[in-house]
């Protein structure tokens, strides 16, 4: 996606990213570069209405992860009383980020983050405490979209989560500045940034890994997960192996199966393993997958032990053909995933088989078809040559040699 921003669609789906400020969309108590990257406040700064506003070029992608810019003090000016933050398209000029609705900022007088009104509130929780802006700090707000959050940044200091986001807002990035001769330099992801954009995107990815494994989800909700992954892959045998009924064959995760304690064969306790009590064969390999171990011996044995077929539960309990043995959904997925990839691995080697087979059959097919055509030579030379039947063993070698 580039720059600053992180995204979770392909390249060719992202939207366009902001690139510099906006020109147009700026206080007449601004000046801004050639470069389209730099602003300097040239008003007197006396009053609360003389603030010079500006925004970025675009506003910030919906399709990205994490969307993140950053700005350079050049210079912090008499008071250092800029802001930064997003904002909407129609936010005023003459306000700082924050003191509006739909607005957020970071305010570099304080250090205070502002959410819809003009009191603003102190990072609680920041592990940076506080210190007025100077020339060559950097400040940075990124834009989490899964939540969606916005948080702030100090000389690559992550300083917390700042404000939840109604979802649907178009915002851009959007700067303040009130004092004179504050200068600002912005990064739109052109440049690489103090803050370690990417290892705090692999934090929060894997923090979100770490919290979808931890739920439970029921075994029905994994199986169907399963067959669906083997449906994308066009796995229909396992697909159907693993169909709404889920008999497996005898080797299923459950099915005709019996799930057992594998201490019998020199496991340890608490591990399971299924065991096909049909011919052996089962489900391409299915019946030989163990599970993971259970969170306790006495949920393993509650799994494993026979359900009363008279009691109310059984007869109503829908067949999900995976042992509810309490596992997480981690190990359920993974103990499901091998049984896909045994099938697989099996449909592989049927496949290099087949092409085998195709292989020898085309060279036997080919070594078919000039028999084919010497036999057809032979017959048009005998029919116009009659005399090649009376001829002389040697004339009529020395004919065919010619030929052949």
């Amino acid at each position: 996606a580039g720059g600053g921003a992180l995204a979770m669609q392909p390249a060719a789906a992202a939207e366009a990213l902001p690139t510099e400020l906006n020109p147009i969309n700026r206080s007449r108590h601004l000046e801004l570069a050639k470069d389209k990257l730099t602003i300097r406040y040239v008003g007197q700064g006396s009053h609360a209405h003389d603030i010079g506003a500006i925004q970025a070029n675009r506003p910030v992608p919906r399709t990205v992860f994490v969307y993140y810019y950053e700005c350079t003090v050049v210079n912090a000016g008499t008071r250092g009383s800029f802001a930064l933050g997003l904002a909407e398209r129609s936010f005023d000029l003459a306000r700082k980020p924050g003191w509006d609705p739909n607005s957020f900022g970071y305010h570099a007088e304080d250090g205070r983050k502002f959410a819809h009104n003009d009191r603003g509130e102190s990072y609680e929780n920041s592990i940076v405490s506080f210190s007025p802006c100077s020339s060559g700090d950097v400040l940075g707000c990124g834009l989490l979209f899964d939540e969606p959050s916005v948080f702030f940044t100090r000389n690559g200091m992550h300083l917390g989560r700042a404000f939840s986001v109604p979802p649907g807002l178009e915002l851009l990035p959007t700067a303040a500045l009130h004092s004179p001769n504050e200068t600002l330099i912005f990064n739109f992801g052109a440049a690489p940034f103090a803050f370690d954009l990417a290892g705090f995107v692999r934090k929060e990815r894997n923090s979100r890994y770490i919290q979808a494994l931890s739920s439970p989800v029921a075994s029905q909700d994994v199986l169907a997960l399963v067959r669906s992954y083997c449906l994308h892959k066009a796995y229909t045998k396992t697909y159907a192996l693993l169909g709404d009924n889920h008999d497996c064959g005898g080797g299923g995760i459950r099915g005709q199966s019996a799930v057992q304690q594998s201490t019998s064969s020199g496991g340890k306790p608490g591990a399971w393993q299924t065991a096909p009590t049909g011919n052996g064969s089962g489900g391409g390999g299915c019946g030989s997958v163990r599970l993971p171990p259970a969170a306790s011996a006495e949920a393993a044995a509650a799994a494993a032990a026979p359900a009363d077929p008279n009691t109310s539960a059984a007869r109503h309990a829908p067949r999900t053909g995976i042992a509810d043995t309490g596992l997480p959904f981690q190990q359920l997925v993974e103990c499901s995933l091998r049984c896909v990839e045994a099938h697989a691995n099996a449909l592989d080697a049927h496949y290099s088989s087949a092409l085998c087979h195709e292989s020898h059959v085309r060279t036997h097919l080919s070594v078919a078809r000039a028999h084919v055509h010497e036999s057809r030579v032979r017959v048009e030379v005998e029919r116009g040559c009659p005399s090649l039947h009376t001829a002389a063993p040697e004339l009529r070698q020395h004919t065919r040699s010619q030929v052949f």
